[in-house]
């Protein structure tokens, strides 16, 4: 099984804020073994995912971010 090889490259187009389905999101925990069953948040999803990815569990609680993680898009598109 492959493990944590999605890339932000795969996912967002320059110039585009690209917001992640759950089925997505699902599939990248997957990979990275992440628990993304049914009644899990979105939030929480991601926030492991960032743990497992050797990033702060943050999406969603900032204004600004200095990450470049694969969320970034998603997370400080909704602000």
């Amino acid at each position: 099984m492959k493990t944590g090889n999605i890339r932000p490259k795969q996912i967002m187009h320059k110039g585009e804020i690209a917001i992640m389905k759950m089925q997505k999101i699902r599939e990248i925990a997957m990979t990275w073994g992440v628990d993304a069953g049914k009644g899990r948040s979105k939030q929480d999803i991601i926030r492991d995912i960032q743990i497992k990815e050797g990033y702060s569990p943050c999406f969603e609680t900032k204004e600004n971010c200095d990450n470049d993680c694969m969320w970034k898009a998603d997370c400080l598109g909704k602000k």
